[in-house]
């Protein structure tokens, strides 16, 4: 029986309202599929499923109960469609039949590109319709389909109908707290065994409700929790404390590799831009609660004019008013040759800027 007192985290939460409301699939986007493997592992560990897992290389391998050590998986679960009649068959029936909790649960990574069809290949309509297969079988039967993908991948429409698409959010302020809380925790620890008493330990990270606090975590928001934990590990390694610039540093060359993204930090304020006073003046009015009487406060202004009159830098100067930082977002790196690419793109790269958080998005 599953732990009443188990406490999930909000993905989590998520992955099991899907499976008790009898989602036969379930869609997950990440940037981070390690994490999302060790929270289902971790959901079908405390609730009691039997899961599975399945992969290009490792195919069709039993996790819940766990298979014996050095045991490898038949060569012909290799095959997705032999790992999907799997899930259907009897070694894949949900333990205890009386509990309606307890359910039969089929990972699958790196799945998603077995069914964009190409030249070199025609085995993906043959895939698509064993997952189709597999997706219809007896919704009481409690068998699951969990498919992890990157984002970017989109669900093909010969399936949508059948398969809840959940994505994977970024981690927020107080788990990135957490993270470095027990990195410097383990810092700590490791200054204690080498060095005793001579060892300098460093302080706790300051509270979120601090503006020391503040400062270390927004200059990781928007990171991956494996890429948080790495930023956080180099600044400790390199400088001995959680440095704000180094972490800034990180995350400008990771949102550089990921997104698309290019972050911009300048002591430049509208000081030092001349003319434009009346554009100033309106964004000033803006940031510090709109003008006198006005109902809606502005959150966008669009620059037009010819080129050289100072828009771009105006803009990344309104980060530097807003103590915030200011997000380019390049169109054209968004652009896609293929249907709805554009699109994904785009909506990748708008989560990251919302998980940035307080921020100035810079379109050019």
């Amino acid at each position: 029986m599953p732990d009443m007192n188990t406490t999930f985290s909000p993905f989590e939460e998520k992955i099991i309202a899907s499976l008790d409301a009898g989602f036969a699939g379930i869609w997950v986007r990440t940037q981070e599929i390690s994490e999302v493997l060790v929270s289902i592992e971790r959901i079908a560990r405390v609730d009691g499923h039997l899961l599975a897992t399945w992969n290009p290389i490792n195919g069709f391998v039993m996790v819940q109960p766990s298979t014996p050590t050095g045991a490898k998986a038949a060569p012909d679960t290799i095959d997705p469609r032999v790992a999907l009649a799997q899930l259907c068959g009897k070694d894949m029936e949900p333990p205890d039949a009386g509990n309606t909790v307890s359910r039969s649960v089929l990972v699958m990574q790196n799945f998603q590109t077995l069914l964009q069809p190409s030249q070199e290949s025609r085995c993906a309509p043959m895939v698509l319709q064993a997952l189709q297969n597999a997706l219809l079988y007896d919704r009481a039967a409690r068998r699951h389909v969990i498919i992890v993908s990157y984002e970017g991948f989109r669900v093909p429409h010969e399936i949508e109908a059948l398969v809840r698409v959940i994505d994977h959010d970024l981690p927020t302020a107080e788990e990135l707290h957490t993270i470095a809380t027990e990195l410097v925790k383990g810092y700590n620890d490791d200054v204690e065994r080498e060095q005793g008493d001579e060892g300098q330990l460093l302080p706790a990270v300051p509270p979120l409700d601090t503006d020391d606090g503040k400062a270390i975590i927004n200059a990781a928001l928007g990171l991956t929790r494996g890429g948080a934990e790495s930023a956080f590990s180099l600044s400790l390694q390199q400088h001995q404390q959680l440095d704000i610039r180094e972490l800034w540093q990180m995350k400008v060359e990771m949102l550089r590799k990921t997104s698309g993204l290019e972050v911009h930090q300048s002591d430049a304020g509208f000081s030092t831009i001349g003319g434009l006073e009346a554009v100033k003046k309106f964004m000033l009015n803006s940031i510090h609660g709109g003008q006198a009487g006005s109902i809606v406060q502005p959150k966008g202004v669009l620059l037009l004019g010819p080129s050289g009159v100072g828009k771009s830098q105006l803009a990344k100067a309104v980060g530097n008013e807003t103590k915030r930082p200011t997000i380019s977002l390049n169109i054209g790196a968004l652009m896609g040759s293929l249907v709805g690419q554009t699109e994904e793109r785009t909506r990748i790269a708008l989560r990251q800027v919302d998980a940035i958080g307080p921020c100035v998005l810079f379109v050019d």
